[in-house]
């Protein structure tokens, strides 16, 4: 009873929060229904013509909402109303939000993490996930439940296999943000060797010619030159050729054949 209580606590305080509620112009059509449910939130919430008013809540068109993304003030969606409405009973971690902008709940208490992006394309990721209502995790911990690869090497891939973690393409995030769903991430899921670039050494040509359609099978890229691109370079033994010095002096990982097996059979 007393945890109930504290829960029905944390709904009413959030919602306590805020005096008024402002509606977009442009969603005059569906007013009474965006009234109805502010009122059922908090029934003194009072509806305000002046979007600048402080302490309100805003209800706005899907771009509007985005295009408010970082500013102090909270904007929601109409289908977020919604959705709100529906999962009122369960939102007992709505203050753990961390955007005051939202165009969904698909990912409410949903926690995700990414490795091998630029900073510009994670902080593309983070602005995703959060107006999905769910959190980003720079590090990978017992929170995240997918982590958005760039490619299928890192330690965290190693880490997210290691703890049962779905690895998913960025396309996941994409996919969720344009359907407002939490999409499977069975459909986005990487192949074995994604984006990694490989290369071979004082390899039989018969041999070279297998691995390379192996791995390109398997979602690699396969090259006869060595470049700066290379992520791992395929040779047996040590070397004394061009290909084996370069790979040293750049720190490009050098694996076996054997090496390539076991990543297919795993």
């Amino acid at each position: 009873m007393v945890k109930k209580d504290l829960e029905n606590d944390q709904k009413v305080s959030f919602w306590m929060k805020f005096q008024h509620y402002w509606i977009s112009p442009s969603l005059c059509s569906i007013e009474s229904d965006i009234t109805r449910i502010m009122l059922t939130l908090c029934k003194d919430l009072k509806q305000t013509s002046n979007e600048s008013t402080p302490f309100t809540i805003h209800i706005a068109p899907t771009n509007a909402v985005i295009d408010k993304y970082n500013s102090k003030d909270f904007y929601i969606t109409d289908n977020c109303l919604y959705d709100i409405e529906k999962k009122l009973l369960t939102l007992e971690n709505i203050e753990m939000l961390q955007s005051n902008q939202l165009i969904s709940l698909c990912l409410l208490n949903f926690s995700v993490s990414s490795t091998g992006f630029s900073s510009n394309t994670i902080d593309q990721i983070v602005q995703k996930v959060h107006l999905l209502g769910g959190t980003y995790e720079h590090t990978l911990n017992k929170k995240v439940g997918i982590l958005i690869a760039s490619k299928s090497v890192s330690q965290k891939i190693y880490s997210a296999t290691s703890e049962n973690i779905p690895i998913v393409q960025i396309d996941w995030i994409d996919s969720c943000f344009r359907s407002l769903f939490l999409m499977p991430p069975d459909s986005f899921s990487l192949s074995p060797f994604f984006n990694i670039k490989f290369t071979t050494t004082d390899l039989p040509s018969k041999e070279s010619r297998a691995l390379a359609k192996i791995i390109q099978k398997l979602g690699g890229e396969f090259s006869e030159k060595f470049d700066r691109t290379t992520t791992f370079l395929i040779a047996n033994t040590v070397s004394t050729t061009k290909k084996f010095e370069l790979a040293l002096m750049y720190n490009i990982p050098i694996v076996t054949t054997e090496w390539i097996k076991l990543c297919i059979r795993q």
